[in-house]
């Protein structure tokens, strides 16, 4: 895998891997809340395998599509953010944090992958910058 990141113009949708792709397989997809455009994949350990974004949101992915190393770390937290804009709203699931520029969870920004537990270091590392493999 070059890139967790994955966007497809033509259906203007985009996806962001946060475990292994041979990881155990996803058992269920489930919206984030009723107001945010984020569907999530959750795999058979309880964790988030991936998740899906639309529209404008996902078309935020394309510019990092060229990049491998689309993460950092803050402290212990694994950091992705597709935006500088101020971060107005946030909504947790299974160890990761999702963070919108919208009060109404609106105009994704990224995500804080805070449960070191069920997200894999050696992974994440891959696409980390500045992390040593």
């Amino acid at each position: 895998m070059k890139t967790i990141l994955a966007y497809d113009k033509q259906a203007d949708m985009g996806y962001v891997t946060l475990q292994r792709k041979r990881f155990p397989r996803i058992v269920s997809t489930e919206d984030l809340n009723e107001e945010a455009p984020v569907m999530v994949d959750v795999n058979n350990k309880d964790a988030i395998h991936g998740f899906e974004l639309t529209g404008n949101d996902a078309q935020k992915l394309e510019r990092w599509l060229h990049k491998q190393k689309v993460l950092f770390k803050k402290e212990d937290v694994y950091c992705l953010r597709v935006t500088d804009d101020e971060i107005q709203s946030k909504e947790s699931m299974l160890g990761v944090e999702f963070l919108f520029a919208g009060k109404d969870y609106t105009n994704f920004a990224g995500i804080n992958i805070i449960d070191r537990n069920k997200y894999s270091s050696s992974f994440l590392d891959r696409f980390t910058i500045g992390a040593v493999r």
